[in-house]
């Protein structure tokens, strides 16, 4: 009677150890089932297959060009886009060594700039071209592209012809023959001079044929600076005139000089806001996402757009 307590209490102990180690179905099961719900719970957001971020009209003796790099700065894997004018008043080296350099230089091995009417203001945008080098294409063109992700893009120099430049003429060639047979859903263009401007500049209608080549060619997004402030527009052609299949227009002038208000109103804007920032762009493989970044205030301007036929 004793020995057989004594094997049924061996019998309960080993099914009480198994117990604990649990066979492989039971365990398997458990942790399994856990380790879904975690990574569920913790599941990250889409990324984008690239960010760019910038804006233009930039370094000044009195700007707030240090506040905008600051901000740049927190997103060291993007690539730094500028609109335009980058040393004032007249792009020389000694602005681009005293003014720019100080702030936005820590940016420049990953800017990929346009040229700006103040830049050009030295024969040839000679400083500008020295400054950032290979990353500015050739020297007394201007005009360049470059992938980024699945995107292609493309910049302009709305100063062409001037002083010193190549001729407009031979930008539009050159703009069509980048755009052939181009094979990217999402495409993304900039330059300095805008279109369409609701602030202190009018538009640059003479850049209307270059507008229009974007757009037959499913271009999706353009951004400007020239005028010192941010503005928005709805998707539109070269006429100005709503669209579904149209480009959207940033004006992004607000790099850290001097701010200019709004002077007429323009049907297709959505946006304007006179303040200091720079804008960030989430690039996907079929849309884009953007955010204004102001360095002080409360303004806030974001949205989400599909690409042009997706």
């Amino acid at each position: 009677m004793h020995q057989r307590w004594i094997g049924l209490l061996a019998l309960l102990l080993i099914f009480a150890i198994s117990a604990c180690d649990g066979s492989p179905d039971q365990a398997g099961s458990g942790d399994e089932t856990t380790s879904v719900t975690a990574e569920s719970a913790n599941t990250p957001m889409r990324r984008p297959v690239a960010v760019l971020i910038g804006a233009g009209d930039i370094a000044a003796s009195s700007g707030d060009q240090a506040a905008t790099a600051a901000i740049i700065d927190q997103y060291p894997e993007a690539v730094v886009f500028t609109t335009g004018d980058h040393a004032y008043p007249d792009g020389t080296a000694e602005e681009f060594a005293g003014y720019f350099d100080p702030s936005w230089g820590v940016l420049k091995d990953r800017t990929r700039p346009a040229v700006g009417n103040h830049d050009a203001h030295s024969e040839g945008a000679i400083p500008y071209f020295a400054y950032f080098g290979a990353n500015a294409g050739t020297p007394g063109e201007g005009w360049y592209s470059y992938d980024l992700g699945t995107w292609h893009v493309i910049v302009l120099n709305s100063e062409c012809g001037s002083s010193g430049l190549a001729s407009c003429e031979d930008q539009l060639e050159w703009l069509n023959g980048d755009l052939a047979d181009r094979a990217q859903a999402c495409m993304l263009a900039y330059w300095h001079k805008p279109v369409f401007n609701a602030g202190k500049h009018d538009g640059e209608s003479s850049f209307a044929d270059e507008w229009a080549i974007l757009d037959a060619a499913g271009v999706d997004v353009v951004l400007n600076g020239h005028d010192h402030n941010y503005q928005r527009y709805g998707l539109q052609d070269a006429s100005g005139l709503p669209t579904p299949d149209g480009i959207r227009q940033f004006i992004v002038g607000t790099g850290g000089a001097k701010l200019y208000e709004q002077e007429t109103d323009l049907d297709n804007l959505e946006t304007f806001y006179e303040g200091h920032g720079v804008l960030k762009l989430d690039l996907f493989e079929s849309s884009y996402s953007w955010d204004f970044i102001p360095i002080a205030g409360s303004f806030e301007d974001n949205g989400t757009e599909s690409c042009e036929g997706i």
